[in-house]
Formats: structure tokens, C-alpha cells, sequence
């Protein structure tokens, strides 16, 4: 992109650049509105798989958690559940089922979701959800934490970049909410189930 006052380009030819960068790119990735990832610099869309932003350059390797254009609101429906149980016993595992497989929790007053990231100078998540497409999904490195306390747990988001959903509502970042057995949860677009086994 050249400069406004580009000794190089005339008036005229600087005036058709900066028109030219106001109205972006025309790629097929930027018209194809079914695109779910952003990049995070400039906000345009990517294509899943890609490592460099072809718009700004920027670096989208695994280290950065990518934008989904699924979360940028609250598009998921509130559901209405019957109320499961909430207590768990205090030994008793929690199972997530995540596309049809189940992984149990370890056994810890606190368990952090997340995808693990070799150096990640925040620390490593308890839970590498990396094999279910985590990156993909646009789940954070530290995305989300479950707490117990007693018989009760709860969940909290981790001040994740696409965020975390309860039974379709958007979770504020740090504010615990209690679980239940059955309850659904999103990271990002990531889908778990939660069972208390």
C-alpha cells in the first residue's frame, strides 16, 4: 500500500491506490460469506488452514487463536433444558462428551479447556481439546476454566478471544456460572456435552 505523499506515484496514481485500499481486496474469500475465520489483525476473512494473512501479512500460526465470524454476537438460541443435576460427588469425575467421544477431567478442585501451545508464556491449558479441530473451532489457548467447590461446579470463561456459551447464552469473562449434569457448553464453535459420571 503506498503512502500519501509516495514521492514515487503521482497524484493521481496515490489517489487510485488509497481508493483502491478503502474498498479492500476482492478476493473470493472476502465475498465468500460461509468464510468462519478472521484474521485477527485486520479482520478480513481467511481460509481455514491458511498461516499468513493474504490481505495483511499477519501471522496466523497455531500460537493466535483465530476470530470466528460465528461469534461475533450471541447467534446461538437459548435452549430450555430440564434441569439436571447439580451436585457431584467429591471423587466423582467429570466426563465431557465431545463429537461422540468422552474424556474424562482429572480428578482437581480447578480444570482449565484449552489448546496446548509449546512455550505459551500464559501457561499450558489441563485439558488439550487440540484433537477435537480445537484450532479450527476458534478455541483459545486458556479458554475456559471448571471449578469445583464441594458438591458444586462451576464455569467460567477465561477472557477467550470467540468466547463460551452455557446452554446457549454468551458467558461473561471470569463470572462463574453453575453447571449441571447435561449441559451444553460452546467454546467458540467447539460443542461438549457435560456429564457428572
Amino acid at each position: 500500500m503506498a503512502k500519501r505523499n509516495d514521492p514515487l506515484h503521482s497524484d493521481q496514481e496515490n489517489f487510485e491506490l488509497r481508493r483502491a485500499s478503502a474498498a479492500g481486496p476482492s478476493s473470493s474469500a472476502d465475498r465468500d460469506e460461509t468464510t468462519l475465520l478472521r484474521c485477527l489483525n485486520c479482520g478480513k476473512p481467511v481460509r481455514m488452514g491458511e498461516l499468513i494473512c493474504p490481505h495483511c501479512g499477519f501471522d496466523l500460526s497455531e500460537r493466535n487463536t483465530l476470530r470466528t465470524q460465528h461469534m461475533t454476537g450471541d447467534p446461538l438460541p437459548y435452549r430450555t433444558w430440564t434441569s439436571g443435576e447439580v451436585t457431584v460427588a467429591e471423587r466423582r469425575p467429570i466426563v465431557l462428551e465431545i463429537e461422540g467421544q468422552q474424556l474424562t477431567l482429572p480428578l482437581a478442585d480447578v480444570v482449565t479447556l484449552g489448546r496446548r501451545y509449546e512455550n505459551a508464556p500464559e501457561g499450558q491449558p489441563h485439558v488439550d481439546l487440540t484433537p477435537f479441530g480445537a484450532e479450527e473451532l476458534g478455541v483459545s489457548r486458556l479458554h475456559a476454566r471448571l471449578r469445583r467447590k464441594g458438591i458444586l461446579v462451576y464455569v467460567a470463561d477465561m477472557g477467550s478471544l470467540n468466547g463460551t456459551h452455557l446452554n446457549g447464552r454468551r458467558l461473561i469473562p471470569e463470572g462463574e456460572r453453575l453447571l449441571r449434569d447435561n449441559d451444553e457448553l460452546y467454546l467458540s464453535r467447539l460443542r461438549i456435552r457435560v456429564h457428572f459420571s
